[in-house]
């Protein structure tokens, strides 16, 4: 079922760098400073929060994102509210459009919001067919994946969808659960998929047909057709990353029992590295990199394990194994941010504890500093500035360094549970409690 709304088309970004010889230069510096992060998946306008983790799928906001800090006693503006039905996915945002895809009775409902109102643009629906063995929430768990004029949605039971931004137009569903045998798993699928030149990639866990490798799958996004399968790796929660290893643009990913780097186009594994343990245990934080040193993070006794990338003679990449420890930080499911080449993350487990917020320097293997306590959260980065929503519905804003957290505002934005990332979009923060989205204004006057 869709319900869509007439709007006024936008410009485009080539219309405009057509006109605009100054604006063409400035977008040309963007996206080579994109180029040379050395991540990311794909070119998106200021603002915007187009897939998990943001921007670049790491934490941080777009350069020129701005947040004022200067709330009244009662916290930031509450811009709107809209109640939400079950499911872990967070909001992504882009050209002022905010997806949301939630679960209501027997349906999994992907919906289209101004970012502005919190109006629904359009919704569209497709039936749910995820059963939960381990917990109660039945809803999607995977932030959608804003890609030009297309969203992907990747269900709970894994059924991967491309829709129409324009009017929830379903482009095409691929049942890739059903196509490659893949289980369930603890949570059902929630590898959030990552985009990279027109391909999905997707962490799967399938066994498929004889002779079929169904672990990672990537799909053609103008047709959802398989452009290739590969490995039998068993499906996790963390979401890909890309990186450059030299001069060689890889996909690297968490998977339940291991971390590996392989070819975006072909599927072909680089390097593999043990990671993970079995039982009641779950991978879920997205690798992150600090120079050419690539970090996975894991609870359950697995820790922070650091791999040092390398670019041979001949061109192939590979990588050497520095060294693990689960005394520095060991993240039941956060991303840990990056920041002046330090780790800033939780360490510890959600489920039978409080984490505590932390900041490791990966090159001496040491803690400089501990929050007890501070719980799980999700963390966004706004150039030295961190966001830190906590589980317990309340948002600090703290300026991180060597030294110490230094907090500097607090206020309580959400009174049920908050598991979902949030999202920041031109000043705008969406939170998802277990109760609905709140987006909260955050705008700076300057």
């Amino acid at each position: 079922m869709i319900v869509s709304r007439e709007f006024l088309p936008l410009c485009s970004i080539r219309g405009l760098v057509q006109t605009m010889p100054l604006l063409r230069k400035q977008v040309i510096a963007a996206m080579l400073a994109i180029c040379f992060l050395g991540v990311g998946t794909h070119f998106s306008l200021a603002g915007d929060w187009p897939q998990i983790l943001g921007p670049t799928r790491d934490g941080r906001a777009s350069p020129d994102e701005k947040i004022s800090i200067a709330w009244p006693p009662e916290g930031p503006r509450v811009a709107w509210r809209m109640k939400a039905g079950s499911g872990y996915s967070g909001a992504a945002v882009s050209e002022g459009k905010v997806m949301l895809f939630h679960r209501i009775e027997n349906e999994d409902l992907l919906e289209c919001l101004d970012l502005e109102t919190g109006d629904t643009l359009w919704t569209t629906s497709f039936k749910a067919r995820f059963s939960p063995t381990v917990t109660p929430d039945n809803g999607p768990r995977c932030v959608p994946l804003i890609v030009k004029s297309n969203v992907i949605v990747f269900s709970a039971a894994g059924t991967l969808s491309c829709v129409e931004i324009k009017n929830g137009k379903v482009v095409w569903s691929v049942d890739l659960a059903k196509r490659y045998s893949a289980p369930d798993g603890y949570f059902g699928f929630g590898s959030s998929p990552l985009e990279s030149d027109g391909l999905i990639i997707s962490i799967v866990g399938g066994r498929g047909e004889p002779g079929v490798e169904g672990g990672i799958v990537a799909v053609r996004i103008n047709d959802g057709s398989v452009a290739w399968s590969a490995t039998d790796e068993k499906a996790g929660y963390s979401a890909p990353q890309v990186m450059n290893i030299g001069e060689t643009r890889v996909v690297v990913a968490v998977t339940r029992l291991g971390l590996l780097c392989f070819e975006p186009h072909t599927g072909k594994v680089h390097f593999r590295f043990s990671f993970g343990t079995t039982g009641p245990t779950v991978n879920a934080a997205t690798p992150v990199v600090i120079g050419s040193t690539l970090f996975a993070s894991s609870s359950y006794g697995v820790g922070l394990l650091a791999v040092e990338t390398f670019e041979k003679n001949d061109g192939s990449v590979d990588a050497e194994e520095k060294w693990r420890s689960d005394d520095l930080l060991s993240s039941q499911f956060t991303t840990p941010l990056v920041m002046d080449q330090l780790l800033l993350g939780p360490h510890g487990r959600h489920d039978i504890g409080s984490p505590s917020l932390r900041m490791v320097d990966c090159a001496q293997k040491r803690v400089l500093w501990e929050e007890d306590g501070f719980g799980a959260c999700g963390l966004i980065r706004v150039q030295d500035t961190v966001l830190a929503v906590r589980s317990r519905g309340e948002l600090v804003v703290a300026k991180p360094d060597k030294t110490g957290f230094h907090s500097m505002s607090r206020a309580q934005i959400a009174t049920g549970e908050v598991l979902a990332l949030p999202a920041l979009s031109d000043g705008r923060l969406l939170v998802r409690d277990s109760a609905g989205l709140v987006c909260l204004d955050l705008r700076s006057d300057d």
